[in-house]
């Protein structure tokens, strides 16, 4: 199953939707008041219009914790479309349980708590599905376009010690550069595998290009891509090394000259 996009972990990303699909909840249900979710939430003395805004500040609390929890989460979470399907479920089911004891106490027991944390849930599952699948396939779309400008624009040409245009990849397929005596090895991404190029050439001659699209030393004998650098983390030998976000992809050194340089870039 493929995974997610890096958009969605970006805390851009978590705001908008914390923010965004609760009030469109909101809106939706002030606007329209389903006959349903009338009879459900018209409990207590205080009416509709307090309850609804009440679930819908529980919705932006639930949300906001989880979603930052992407986000710190991010070098370590590797979701797929199934799991991020289910967890933005989880989500509404964990502000169905709250929404279901809000209601119990505001109807003063006259509601059984799993019958109103069940009724929470499937209310705030008809009244999200449509704001939450057109703000994913939004990002998802918004995602592709990035990647296709990237893909274009951000071309690594590389070439050897003569000058001669050798090999030619995108900045986001590009892993690392690994010194090999007078040649460097360039490790790139090609059909979710690790392919190689051995070029006729130098660190020090490559450095210009590397720099000029973000690929950062992390070792004497290493350039690394930061964007495709999933955690930093110590071996079973106590070195530090950068695990890329693709599998059997090696682990690259890091130099503690390095780390902080390229901490502050993950």
């Amino acid at each position: 199953m493929k995974k997610i996009p890096q958009i969605f972990y970006r805390v851009t990303t978590q705001v908008v939707y914390f923010v965004v699909v609760p009030l469109l909840f909101l809106s939706f249900e002030l606007l329209y008041r389903p006959a349903p979710s009338m009879e459900m939430f018209s409990t207590g003395s205080i009416g509709y219009a307090f309850n609804i805004i009440m679930l819908m500040l529980i919705m932006a609390a639930v949300m906001a914790i989880s979603r930052m929890l992407v986000f710190i989460l991010r070098h370590h979470l590797q979701l797929n479309w199934i799991f991020f399907a289910l967890w933005t479920l989880g989500e509404l089911l964990l502000t169905a349980m709250f929404a279901g004891l809000y209601l119990t106490l505001m109807s003063h027991g006259h509601y059984a708590y799993f019958s109103a944390a069940g009724h929470s849930f499937l209310y705030l599952l008809m009244a999200n599905v449509y704001p939450l699948t057109i703000i994913t396939l939004l990002y998802e779309r918004y995602w592709v376009s990035i990647q296709t400008t990237e893909s274009t624009e951000q071309l690594i040409r590389l070439t050897d010690s003569a000058g001669k245009l050798k090999v030619v990849v995108t900045a986001e397929n590009l892993l690392y550069v690994e010194a090999k005596e007078n040649y460097v090895k360039i490790a790139y991404t090609e059909a979710d595998r690790v392919a190689e190029y051995i070029l006729h050439n130098t660190m020090k001659g490559v450095e210009p290009i590397m720099n000029k699209h973000g690929i950062v030393r992390c070792q004497r004998s290493y350039y690394v891509n930061p964007r495709r650098v999933a955690v930093l983390r110590k071996d079973k030998d106590g070195v530090i090394v950068a695990q890329l976000d693709l599998d059997k992809a090696p682990t690259i050194p890091v130099s503690p000259k390095y780390y902080d340089n390229l901490a502050m870039l993950l």
